[in-house]
């Protein structure tokens, strides 16, 4: 699937970014994380609310000539477990969406256009889900569908990448692809990396599990689900899966 590329492109970004801000000692990844949780909070109580907002915004305005039956479709399963569908018929996740929403308020939603514009209000989804996931079908004119979650597990995954980067240096690999490197560093850079990190005692491992916020790190998903396969398959394009499980645990913060 060709959004995978994208989906792993982006996750590798974020982690690169975040071993690269541990070398030079910058660590607004700390400052994300706390972002994070706290717009989490403010944004209790109003999932299915962001959520309907969400699925407005993607579908066509109404004086606009369009095949489109503008639904938005919520389905709630309580067997074998809770789960929520919202699926909407309007416009199918593009590359700008894709990233809008794997970073924190970045939304390429122009405001004078869409009832939510500042890329924040999916985060209410954490309150009833840690682990959300976007089925999104491939928008005309492209050969690219996304279809990706989020988990909070993915931290211990980059955890792990900071201990292979201590044992291995430049050997240590990508957690999201075995044949591309953890990092695209230089000798030179690596000792700077374990320098800073020995002086300043920090550990990779720990500061991945702690403060990296794992809802910026998307991860693809492979093969299909029955509610969702079900709404696909009468004319929504775009399905949004919670599996109930209380939301997310709690973060570290300084």
């Amino acid at each position: 699937m060709a959004g995978n590329r994208f989906i792993k492109d982006q996750a590798q970004g974020q982690v690169q970014t975040f071993f690269d801000e541990l070398k030079n000692d910058t660590q607004q990844y700390r400052t994300i994380a706390s972002l994070d949780s706290q717009i989490t909070q403010a944004y209790r109580g109003r999932c299915i609310l962001e959520l309907l907002q969400n699925a407005h915004d993607a579908l066509p305005p109404p004086d606009v000539e369009s095949n489109d039956p503008r639904r938005v479709s919520f389905v709630l399963s309580t067997s074998p477990e809770p789960v929520l569908v919202v699926g909407n018929s309007g416009r199918p996740f593009r590359v700008k969406d894709f990233k809008g929403l794997c970073q924190l308020g970045q939304s390429p939603k122009d405001p004078n256009k869409s009832v939510g514009n500042k890329g924040l209000g999916f985060r209410s989804v954490l309150e009833v889900s840690s682990c959300p996931e976007i089925w999104s079908t491939v928008p005309s004119g492209s050969d690219i569908s996304f279809v990706f979650r989020f988990d909070p597990s993915v931290s211990d995954r980059v955890a792990e990448a900071a201990r292979q980067l201590e044992e291995k240096g430049l050997d240590a690999r990508s957690p999201f692809d075995p044949g591309r490197p953890l990092v695209d560093w230089s000798q030179e850079q690596l000792n700077k990396y374990r320098e800073r990190m020995a002086n300043a005692w920090l550990n990779g491992a720990d500061e991945a599990r702690k403060f990296l916020s794992p809802y910026l790190i998307p991860l693809p998903i492979e093969g299909m689900l029955f509610e969702v396969e079900r709404l696909l398959g009468t004319g929504h394009v775009t399905a949004v899966r919670l599996r109930v499980d209380g939301g997310r645990a709690g973060t570290s913060e300084e």
